[in-house]
């Protein structure tokens, strides 16, 4: 019976997760919270607890209820995770980020400056370290600090690590900065050159953005046949 128990077990573990990561990657969030809080309820029952899952369940929740206008429940689950010893480095660097992630949903710049200072070079997995550092120029965009000398520096480094996925996230951030700026030719090569890179990557979604934004730019240039064309 044991045995039949854990092998059910281990079944509905890989189809709850397997089904929880395929509506987060659709975008169906309240859905994709529904199969990782199922799963959180099977991990908890097994005997011998799959601690990497457990852990990467629990941060897949904290993050949708992020998303979901649930910051109180984020901050419970999160506050558990930074006083539990995780062995894992990518899920210890995936704290953080979620951590950093919940300060930018709550607009606390200021904050989301100190927290990042003092962690944001021990972070070893590049996809976590990346988004961090674009939380810290975000931060000192909001705060008026030297945000272009920064970003410069960061493009750079993509580019030499030829990251396309984030140097066109990048470059979108220093668009936005110029279009708040008012210097809308800046604006314009940053927001070209996003453009150039989504679409090669052909994200739809991204390419859609872009030229949202290429749009919003020509109509405060006052080319609205090129604003309606983009919109």
């Amino acid at each position: 019976y044991n045995y039949q128990n854990a092998e059910i077990l281990d079944k509905a573990v890989y189809y709850l997760e397997k089904a929880g990561d395929y509506a987060k990657e659709m975008y169906q969030n309240t859905a994709a919270l529904g199969f990782y809080e199922k799963l959180l309820v099977v991990v908890e029952k097994m005997e011998n607890k799959p601690i990497k899952i457990l852990l990467n369940v629990k941060l897949n929740i904290a993050e949708l209820l992020l998303l979901n206008g649930q910051p109180e429940r984020t901050e419970l689950i999160l506050s558990e995770l930074v006083n539990t010893d995780i062995p894992y480095t990518e899920i210890s660097d995936r704290l953080q980020y979620v951590n950093a992630r919940s300060l930018v949903m709550k607009a606390d710049y200021t904050k989301l400056k100190e927290f990042l200072i003092p962690i944001i070079d021990d972070i070893k997995t590049e996809l976590y370290r990346n988004h961090l550092e674009l939380y810290y120029l975000d931060a000192l965009r909001f705060l008026n600090e030297d945000f272009i000398g920064e970003a410069a520096i960061f493009l750079k480094e993509l580019r030499h690590n030829k990251n396309k996925e984030f140097e066109a996230k990048l470059l979108n951030v220093i668009g936005v900065y110029y279009l708040h700026k008012s210097q809308y030719m800046k604006a314009m090569k940053h927001f070209h050159l996003n453009y150039e890179i989504v679409d090669e990557l052909n994200d739809m979604n991204l390419v859609r953005m872009a030229l949202h934004n290429i749009g919003v730019v020509s109509f405060r240039m006052g080319d609205s046949d090129k604003a309606e064309e983009n919109y």
